[in-house]
C-alpha cells in the first residue's frame, strides 16, 4: 500500500459545467487528459444556471403587476400565446391567449373613478365618470361619485377576438381534440408594418392593429380561395403563409353565406358537398408588400400592376341622375377595419379607402373625377411633349402644343390623379361611389373621351392599394410534395423548413417571381419539432427533431448537431409525436438562454413511484402491469448560449415572451421583462399538458413574470425574488462520479468544503456525498446523519459563513457529491406538501428528508430570498495503490 498523503483538490465550475445526459457520467469529456472535465460535470442540475465563474441559484417567479396589483389575467385555460408588438403610435402592445380567447392589455394613465364593469374579461365598456381635466360628473349619474387621482397606470384586459379552433380543446372523455377536429396547432405570431398577425393552423389568420377595437379575419385571404393557413411568417414587409388548404369547389356558393370567414368545415354547404376544400401543404402565398391584409395577387409589367386574382364582382349602374352605383352578390367584408373596402367617412389616408374600378366591357381603370380644366390640359400637353418631342412646339398653350384634340383627351385620361375614388354604403349591398368632394364622379370612355351613357355595366371593384403596392402571388414548391413545416427569417433569407428538408428565398430581380429558391438540404436532420426553431445570434438557427438538436447559418448546406446537446439529456426522444406542438423555444436574455419547453422524463414521487396528473402512483395488476398512464413531466431545459452550458427548470411554462413594461407613458427609460404563462389544477378536469398540480386553486394559467430585473421604482438592489408565487422550491446539483484522475485504485477522503461566493448570501445546504465501486454499482451514502431519532442520508449546513466543512472519512475507486438548497420560509406555521405525504410542522424538522415541493397557503407563510452561488468544492483526498481489489471476481 502507498503512502498516505493528503491534497486539497478545489473542483471549480468553471472547469466543466456541462450537463451529462448521454455521455457516461465517469469518462472525461474534453480532449485534456484532466480529471476534472469529467468531476467537474453534472449528471442532475435543476433550479441552477451558471454565472460567470460559479453555479447560480436560479430565480423563481411572481405575478405579473406592471400596476403594482394582479394584472395576471388569471384564465381556467393555459396560456399559450404571450406576444407584444409595436403599435402604429410606438405604444408596445401586448397579447395574451388563453383557449381560444384572445385578449389585449390596455392602459390607462391618470384615470378618475373608472367602472371597469362587472366581467372584465368580456371587455366591458368603461365609463369614466370624471376625467384628468377636472370636469363635473356625467349628468345622468345619481350618486356624486368618489373623485381621487391615481398616479399609476391602469391596466384592464379586454378581449379583442374569439376563434373557433384552440390546442387545448379536449373530447368528452378528456383526450385532447386533433387539429382540423376541434384543435389546433400552437398560436404563432408575425408582425408587418404595426399589424400584429396571429394564427393557429386551423382557423383564418387573423390581424390586428393598435387602433383597432377589435382583431378581424384576413379578409384577404379566404377572398382568393385561402381556407386555412398552416404556418406564417414575416419577411421583408410581406406576410408569407405556407401550407394551404383552399376552396377547391363551390366558391360562389361560399361568399352566399352569411359569414364567409367562418370555419367552412362546419358549415351545412361542407357536409352536403356543395363546397370543397384541398389541403396544398406544399403551396406559398405571400401578401402585397408593406400590408399583410392584400392577397389579391398580379403582376409587375412596364411599372403597372396587372391583377391576376381578387376583386369584388357587381354591377355598375349609372343613373339618370348621374349617380354611379355599384350592386354586388358576395358577401365580401366592406368597411370594417380589417378590409381593404373603406368608405368615406376615413378621408384621402394614402390609399387605404380609395378604390378602383374595373370595367370590363371597356377595360378602363378610373380613380377620380374627370374634371377636365386648363391645368390638367397643360399638363397633359407638356407629357406628350416629352414623349414625342420632335411633334412639340414648344409651348403647351398655345393649340394643344402641337398634338391632335383626341390626342391630349387620351394623355389627359392616362394623367387622372389616383386620389380619389371613394364609395359610400347604401342599403341592399350597394355602393355609391364619390369623389373627395363626395360628389358623384364622372367616368368617360377611353377610346372617345365621352362620358359613359346610362346603363349597367359589368364591373370590379379593387382596393387602390393594389396599384401601387408590389403584388401578392402564390409559390409553389411540389418536388418531393412534403409539408411545410416552418418558415423563418435568417439575414437577407427566409429559411423554409420541410418534412425533407430545407431550402432558401431570397429576392430576385423578376417581377413575375420575386422570390428565387436555392435548395439546401434533404435528409433526415429535419425540425420536426417545428417551434422549436430560433434565431440565435442574429446569424444561426437552431432547432430539435427527433434525432438530435441542429444548427444551421446562412451558408449551411446541411444541418450540424449541437454538440453541447449530444451529451446532455436525450429529451427529444420523450415527446410522443402528438404532443410535439406543445414543445417550442423562447430566448430569455434576462439569464441570456434559450429555454426549451419540453418533457424531462416520466413524473415519479419521490419514492420513485411513477404517477398520474394528480401526482398519484400508477398501480400494478397481478400480472406485474401499469393499471393507468403515467405522465410526462414537463419542464424546460435551459442553453446557456454565452457558456455553452445546460440546466434544467422543474416547471412548466405553457409560453414565453420578452416585453418593455406595460406603461401608458412612453416617455421615460425602458424596463426589459421576461414573463411567462404557468397553469396550475386542482381536479384532471383542470389539468392541460403542462399543467403543474397543486393545492392552491387560486390561479389556474396565469402570466408570470420571470424574478429577475432592473431595480424596483425607488428601490437600488436588482429585482431579484427566490418563490413560485409565494411557493418554495428546491435547486440541486449531482455531480459525476468522480475518481481524482484514477479509476483503478481507491481513494480516501477525509474532508470535504463547499465554497460559496461572497457576492452573495447563505442559507441552510444539504450536501449529499455516496461511493461506489465501479461506474454501474451500487452507490452507498456516507453522509448518513440521525435527527430527533430519524436518520437522514445528507448533512445540512446550517452557518455556512463561518462553518462550511463537513468531516468524514470514505474509501472507494468512486464517488459523487449532491447539492440541495431547499426554500426558507419567514415563520414557523403548518403548511402542507404532496397528496400522501404527512404534514410538516417546521422548517428546522428534518424528517422531511423526502420532500421534494411545497405547497403552502400563502396568507401563512411567507418565503425568504435565499440565493447563493456555488463556486467550488475542495476534497481532502489521498490515493491509495489498491489495485481495486473490490472490483476483482471473488476478492475483496
Amino acid at each position: 500500500m502507498a503512502r498516505k498523503r493528503y491534497k486539497h483538490i478545489t473542483i471549480h465550475p468553471s472547469q466543466g459545467g456541462a450537463l451529462i445526459g448521454s455521455a457516461s457520467d465517469d469518462v472525461p469529456i474534453s480532449d485534456e487528459k484532466n480529471f476534472l472535465t469529467s468531476s467537474a460535470n453534472y449528471t442532475e442540475k435543476i433550479n441552477f444556471r451558471r454565472e460567470v465563474d460559479g453555479e447560480l441559484r436560479r430565480e423563481g417567479w411572481d405575478i405579473f403587476n406592471p400596476s403594482g396589483s394582479d394584472d395576471a389575467l388569471n384564465s381556467a385555460e393555459p396560456i399559450r400565446g404571450l406576444h407584444q408588438f409595436t403599435g402604429t403610435d410606438g405604444t408596445p402592445v401586448l397579447i395574451a391567449i388563453a383557449g381560444a380567447k384572445v385578449y389585449r392589455l390596455s392602459t390607462g394613465d391618470k384615470r378618475f373613478a373608472i367602472d371597469y364593469g362587472t366581467d372584465l374579461l368580456n371587455a366591458n365598456p368603461v365609463e369614466e365618470y370624471a376625467t384628468e381635466d377636472g370636469q363635473d360628473a356625467p349628468e345622468t349619474l345619481t350618486f356624486d361619485p368618489d373623485y381621487f387621482e391615481n398616479e399609476a397606470d391602469d391596466f384592464i384586459w379586454e378581449l379583442i377576438y374569439t376563434f373557433t379552433n384552440h390546442m387545448d380543446a379536449k373530447e368528452s372523455d378528456g383526450t385532447l381534440k386533433d387539429p382540423f377536429e376541434g384543435g389546433a396547432y400552437r398560436w404563432e405570431f408575425a408582425e408587418i408594418q404595426n399589424h400584429l398577425i396571429i394564427n393557429n393552423g386551423v382557423d383564418l389568420p387573423i390581424v390586428y392593429k393598435s387602433e383597432y377595437d377589435q382583431a378581424y379575419p384576413l379578409y384577404g385571404l379566404r377572398e382568393n380561395g385561402v381556407v386555412s393557413v398552416g404556418t406564417i411568417s414575416n419577411f421583408q414587409d410581406r406576410l408569407f403563409c405556407g401550407d394551404l388548404t383552399m376552396i377547391s369547389a363551390g366558391y360562389d356558393e361560399w361568399f352566399g353565406e352569411s359569414d364567409p370567414y367562418g370555419t367552412i368545415t362546419a358549415s351545412t354547404l361542407y357536409a352536403e358537398g356543395d363546397v370543397q376544400i384541398q389541403r396544398y401543404q406544399y403551396r406559398m402565398i405571400y401578401s402585397s408588400e408593406g400590408d399583410p391584409k392584400l392577397f389579391n395577387t398580379g403582376i409587375e409589367a412596364n411599372n403597372v400592376v396587372i391583377a391576376e386574382s381578387g376583386g369584388l364582382e357587381g354591377t355598375l349602374t349609372i343613373g339618370a341622375d348621374g349617380s354611379y352605383k355599384m350592386t354586388y352578390t358576395k358577401n365580401f367584408a366592406i368597411d370594417t377595419d380589417g378590409s381593404m373596402f373603406q368608405k368615406y367617412k376615413y378621408g384621402i389616408h394614402s390609399g387605404v379607402d380609395h378604390v378602383g374600378i374595373f370595367l370590363d366591357t371597356i377595360g378602363a381603370i378610373k380613380y377620380d373625377n374627370e374634371d377636365f380644366d386648363f391645368a390638367r390640359k397643360v399638363d397633359a400637353v407638356k407629357a406628350l411633349g416629352v414623349k414625342f418631342p420632335t411633334r412639340f412646339s414648344g409651348n403647351a398653350e398655345e393649340e394643344n402644343g402641337g398634338f391632335t384634340e383626341s390626342e391630349v383627351l387620351a394623355q389627359m385620361i392616362s394623367m387622372i390623379s389616383t386620389s380619389g375614388i371613394f364609395f359610400k354604403v347604401e342599403a341592399n349591398k350597394t355602393l355609391r361611389f364619390v369623389d373627395k368632394d363626395e360628389d358623384d364622379i364622372k367616368l368617360l370612355d377611353p377610346t372617345s373621351g365621352t362620358e359613359l351613357p346610362e346603363g349597367t355595366y359589368p364591373m370590379v371593384l379593387r382596393p387602390f392599394a393594389e396599384q401601387i403596392r408590389k403584388p401578392a402571388a402564390f409559390q409553389e414548391f411540389v418536388q418531393d410534395g412534403t409539408r411545410i413545416l416552418k418558415m423563418k427569417e435568417l439575414a437577407d433569407k427566409l429559411v423554409v423548413y420541410r418534412d425533407s428538408g430545407f431550402f432558401f428565398l431570397t429576392r430576385s430581380n423578376s417581377t413575375i417571381q420575386p422570390y428565387a429558391v436555392d435548395p439546401r438540404y434533404t435528409g433526415g436532420r429535419n425540425a420536426d419539432f417545428r417551434n422549436t426553431i430560433i434565431q440565435v445570434s442574429g446569424n444561426m438557427h437552431l432547432f430539435m427533431g427527433n434525432t438530435g438538436v441542429y444548427n444551421i447559418n446562412r451558408s449551411s448546406v446541411e444541418p450540424k448537431p449541437v454538440d453541447t446537446f449530444e451529451l446532455g439529456p436525450p429529451f427529444w426522444q420523450m415527446v410522443p409525436p402528438e404532443l410535439s406542438e406543445y414543445v417550442y423555444t423562447v430566448d430569455n436574455p434576462v439569464t441570456r438562454e434559450i429555454f426549451i419547453n419540453c418533457p424531462l422524463g416520466y413524473k415519479k414521487n419521490t419514492q420513485g413511484q411513477l404517477i398520474d396528473d394528480l401526482n398519484q402512483p400508477i398501480a400494478t395488476n397481478e400480472n406485474g402491469n401499469m393499471v393507468g398512464q403515467p405522465v410526462l413531466d414537463w419542464g424546460v431545459i435551459a442553453y446557456d448560449y454565452i457558456n455553452n452550458t445546460l440546466s434544467q427548470i422543474d416547471a412548466s411554462f405553457t409560453s414565453c415572451t420578452t416585453i418593455r413594461k406595460p406603461k401608458s407613458n412612453r416617455v421615460g427609460p425602458e424596463q426589459m421583462w421576461f414573463i411567462m404563462g404557468v397553469h396550475q389544477a386542482e381536479d384532471e378536469s383542470s389539468m392541460y399538458i403542462g399543467s403543474q398540480w397543486r393545492e392552491d386553486p387560486k390561479y389556474g394559467g396565469a402570466i408570470v413574470r420571470y424574478g429577475y430585473g432592473p431595480p424596483l421604482y425607488g428601490e437600488t438592489e436588482p429585482y431579484r425574488i427566490y418563490n413560485r408565487l409565494g411557493y418554495g422550491y428546491i435547486s440541486k446539483i449531482r455531480s459525476g462520479l468522480i475518481d481524482f484522475g484514477n479509476s483503478f485504485s481507491d481513494k480516501e477522503v477525509r474532508s470535504y468544503v463547499l465554497e460559496l461566493s461572497s457576492k452573495y448570501g447563505v442559507t441552510p445546504i444539504r450536501v449529499r456525498i455516496s461511493t461506489t465501486t465501479a461506474p454501474q454499482g451500487t452507490e452507498n451514502v456516507e453522509t448518513m446523519s440521525t435527527l430527533n431519532g430519524i436518520t437522514q442520508d445528507f448533512v445540512t449546513l446550517n452557518e455556512l459563513r463561518d462553518e462550511n466543512m463537513i468531516p468524514l472519512y470514505l474509501r472507494a475507486p468512486y464517488m459523487r457529491d449532491e447539492i440541495s438548497v431547499l426554500p426558507e420560509y419567514a415563520k414557523d406555521s403548518g403548511f402542507y406538501v404532496d397528496t400522501g405525504y404527512t404534514e410538516i410542522k417546521s422548517r428546522t424538522d428534518e424528517s422531511n428528508v423526502q420532500v421534494e415541493s411545497y405547497y403552502s397557503v400563502q396568507s401563512d407563510l411567507v418565503v425568504l430570498d435565499n440565493p447563493i452561488k456555488l463556486v467550488g468544492r475542495t476534497f481532502e483526498v489521498s490515493g491509495i495503490n489498491t489495485r481495486a481489489t473490490t472490483q476483482s471476481i471473488g476478492q475483496g
